[in-house]
């Protein structure tokens, strides 16, 4: 008979110290070492509680007992489409709000999901799934299995059960935290999420910096925007903008503003990191994005579809960011001497018919060096600004 355990520990620790701790994969590890240690049979546990987010459908934790540290996972909104999900326990435990239940032995192959096949080619007997019931009433699923060859008994299912009674409203406030900075996140960018989230949330909070500054632009937009059917649009505006952001993102950067078709972004400069990186960096994202959008092209040309092309400025200097608006509305935008430079660099490019162009700070920092092209005078500016042309 298999030993009988108390979840009545679990759920005093839960109540008193899980709640208090803020990283998931903490309170994730803290709560199987107890389950454990209580005699539970637990083998694994995954969770994967909804996030409000345009991006992320779901983030996730999976522990394994012998697999190191509780970790965690991102789901994207078209998993809910493939075959990881469709007729999967955690769907089937999110639209019946029901748990589900599967001893992990004699499994159809055409009956049985995927997902059940994988547990126990690991080494698992049982599986239980169970809804977690937050505030909004939607069913966050949960999942425990065992490899105790017995598999589970009723108690253990209870016991689970009431585990996670407990644990849904942990879960619950992680889960909004985790929404709140994921969406400050997708909407902000990274450094103004981060000082949103310490509280600089009032109209005239700003933070001053050193940055390159990054700003791109497509090329003839008006003119597609008028010829092409608005679905074709969007597709092109959505591939120039991921290229551009996965570019910024790969090379330590963070993108602040859309601004129609073009793209505001940065690279600050840390106090006591080389100070030629942030150059150095914002020369490779502009080089990256470029080679992503012609590889696009190339695929378009193929057949028979016009190209997309953009203009790259980068300009180092001094910026300021914060919370500007009125009363009832405000904006987290970006200002400064280096963002008007970096947009008249913008400007002169598509007149000199390059694909960007480099202020002498950040050119300086070019290896090989980048071509001169002598100093241009720019509106609003006193005197003609050196710039260099960044190769394609």
């Amino acid at each position: 008979m298999a030993a009988m355990w108390d979840p009545n520990p679990v759920i005093d620790w839960l109540v008193a110290e899980g709640r208090m701790i803020r990283a998931p994969a903490d309170l994730t590890q803290g709560l199987c070492e107890r389950l454990i240690a209580e005699g539970a049979p637990l083998w694994r546990l995954r969770f994967a509680p909804q996030l409000a987010n345009p991006l992320l459908r779901a983030w996730g934790m999976v522990w394994r007992r012998d697999g190191g540290p509780a970790t965690e996972y991102m789901v994207e909104h078209a998993m809910l489409h493939s075959a990881a999900f469709v007729g999967s326990p955690f769907q089937y435990t999110i639209e019946h709000r029901r748990p589900f239940r599967r001893r992990l032995v004699d499994l159809d192959p055409e009956r049985d999901h995927a997902a059940l096949h994988d547990v126990a080619a690991d080494g698992g007997t049982d599986f239980l799934a169970l809804p977690m019931l937050f505030h909004s009433g939607r069913p966050q699923p949960i999942s425990f299995a065992t490899d105790r060859p017995s598999g589970f008994v009723d108690h253990d299912i209870a016991g689970f059960q009431r585990v996670t009674d407990h644990l849904a409203p942990v879960i619950e406030v992680l889960s909004a935290v985790r929404s709140k900075a994921s969406l400050l996140r997708t909407y902000l960018g990274t450094g103004p999420a981060e000082a949103v989230m310490a509280g600089a949330v009032k109209r005239g909070d700003v933070r001053t910096l050193e940055a390159v500054v990054l700003v791109t632009d497509l090329r003839g937009f008006t003119a597609k925007s008028l010829a092409w059917p608005a679905e074709r649009l969007l597709r092109a505006l959505s591939a120039y903008f991921e290229a551009v952001c996965d570019a910024v993102a790969a090379h330590g950067g963070d993108v602040l503003k859309f601004i129609g078709d073009g793209v505001l972004a940065i690279f600050p400069v840390e106090d006591g990191a080389d100070p030629q990186g942030p150059s150095r960096a914002a020369l490779a994202a502009a080089r990256q994005a470029r080679a992503a959008v012609e590889q696009r092209n190339r695929s378009q040309e193929a057949v028979g579809l016009d190209r997309l092309d953009f203009v790259a400025a980068l300009h180092r200097g001094a910026l300021t960011y914060g919370n500007v608006g009125g009363s009832d509305r405000l904006d987290f935008t970006v200002m400064g001497s280096a963002v008007n430079v970096a947009s008249r660099l913008e400007a002169l490019s598509k007149r000199l018919g390059v694909f960007g162009l480099a202020s002498a700070d950040v050119a300086a920092a070019a290896d090989p060096p980048l071509t001169p092209c002598g100093a241009h005078e720019l509106p609003g500016l006193p005197d003609p600004v050196a710039v260099f042309e960044i190769p394609v």
